[in-house]
């Protein structure tokens, strides 16, 4: 139990601090990008330092991307709650997936029809594609995830299923801390899976693993039924 409470008390701490610093950053970024923008409008391709530019322009929109993703961390960016087609950001999520999907990688989808919850289109998307990425990372010798939503007693259920590598019980107690990455060398930013949890917490839903070492892991996330969501946003 301490353990666990410490790691709560780092998290908040973490969250706090990139929120701060993210909202700083993104204002700089704003201004750097509108700037790039209008250099890149006004000068011919032929100028020497067009490429130059447009480097400039893609690190600062990579780093603009990261900023976003502190401020899901630290909770500054509210949810846009709207009764929303899961089906729909499903089918969404799976075309943004396919773009960055290994080829020697596999990915099914299947949807129940009439899943409907309360929530953000864009955070839900981004919990997907998060979890895919993941899974993707995982599967290095080749594999398949499956994405499945259903409905179950009420509530929405989103499964994620991989056949990767798995997780140790060190690891799995770790995943959610902001900036722990599974895959630095990769370039990951450890901040993932600490988004999808806060964009569960923000839907009022649940997020569960059930992951074996050599053998896969399986995300679920869980949303309260519509009627009760509506309820509470009243």
């Amino acid at each position: 139990m301490s353990e666990q409470i410490q790691q709560m008390q780092r998290t908040l701490l973490a969250g706090t601090l990139a929120g701060g610093i993210a909202h700083d950053m993104n204002n700089q970024l704003t201004v750097i990008l509108g700037h790039l923008d209008i250099a890149l409008d006004h000068l011919p391709d032929s100028f020497d330092a067009f490429d130059s530019l447009e480097h400039a322009k893609a690190a600062a929109s990579r780093c603009a991307d990261l900023s976003r993703r502190l401020l899901y961390l630290s909770n500054r960016r509210r949810a846009v709650m709207a009764r929303m087609d899961v089906v729909e950001a499903v089918a969404e999520a799976k075309l943004m997936l396919d773009c960055v999907r290994p080829c020697n990688t596999h990915l099914k989808v299947e949807t129940e029809p009439d899943l409907f919850v309360l929530g953000d289109t864009t955070m839900i998307q981004q919990a997907i594609i998060n979890l895919g990425t993941n899974a993707f990372y995982a599967m290095k010798n080749g594999g398949t995830l499956e994405i499945r939503a259903y409905r179950e007693e009420g509530r929405v259920n989103i499964i994620m299923k991989d056949n990767g590598s798995g997780m140790t019980t060190s690891l799995r107690r770790r995943i959610y801390e902001p900036f722990f990455s599974t895959h630095p060398d990769d370039g990951g930013s450890g901040l993932g899976l600490s988004m999808v949890r806060t964009i569960m917490n923000a839907h009022g839903g649940l997020i569960g693993l059930d992951t074996v070492p050599g053998e896969g892991s399986t995300f679920l996330l869980n949303f309260p039924p519509i009627e009760e969501q509506e309820e509470a946003a009243l």
